[in-house]
């Protein structure tokens, strides 16, 4: 494993990984992610398509707004059901008055990747009919942990905005909680604070 990493072999959730540099867990071994990741360049590369992310100078932090009826962009439903792995995402956002709550990455062979319905991106706009737009990152994770393992949640996405950061930068993570869906309980270290 690279340095820093940690595998976690957990009697109940099975293998996953620590980034202690980061503050960051994943259920991808990090070394393959890495593989396979160098893999997607060299195809775009090959396609000719370039590989290099948009700066982030030109990403601006999209309007907010706590009406769903105000979101510009595709509205999808999903139901996921909540497994030993949670419901298979990390979520970012609602450190800040007025900030969405957006997917950050969907974690492999988890119960949203199963799905195939939710995306890096999309904005949490309900769960089980209740709207979050406005809600804080903390207590949309209570709801989330408040959820049997077995149980099915239904969500409503919003897909068209942009995440504020590069998503493949670590340095644009480290002050924002990132949290693996389902797996809240567990002793992580987010934003320094354990």
């Amino acid at each position: 494993l690279p340095y820093g990493w940690e595998k976690i072999d957990d009697p109940i959730y099975g293998s996953y990984y620590v980034d202690h540099i980061n503050r960051r867990t994943q259920f991808e071994n990090p070394v393959l992610e890495a593989k396979r990741r160098l893999e997607q360049q060299r195809q775009m590369q090959s396609q000719g398509l370039s590989a290099l992310p948009l700066p982030a100078i030109y990403r601006e932090k999209p309007l907010f707004t706590r009406d769903p009826t105000q979101l510009k962009g595709t509205f999808l439903s999903t139901a996921l059901q909540k497994s030993n792995m949670g419901f298979g995402f990390t979520i970012i956002g609602g450190d800040e008055p007025d900030e969405f709550l957006q997917v950050k990455s969907v974690i492999p062979d988890g119960p949203a990747a199963q799905d195939g319905k939710m995306d890096t991106g999309d904005v949490i706009v309900y769960i089980n009919d209740i709207c979050v737009l406005g809600t804080t990152h903390a207590d949309v994770v209570k709801l989330f942990q408040s959820v049997p393992i077995g149980q099915s949640v239904t969500l409503v996405l919003c897909r068209g905005y942009p995440l504020p950061f590069d998503p493949e930068d670590p340095s644009g993570t480290a002050s924002t909680s990132l949290t693996p869906i389902g797996l809240e309980h567990r002793p992580l270290v987010v934003n320094g604070r354990g």
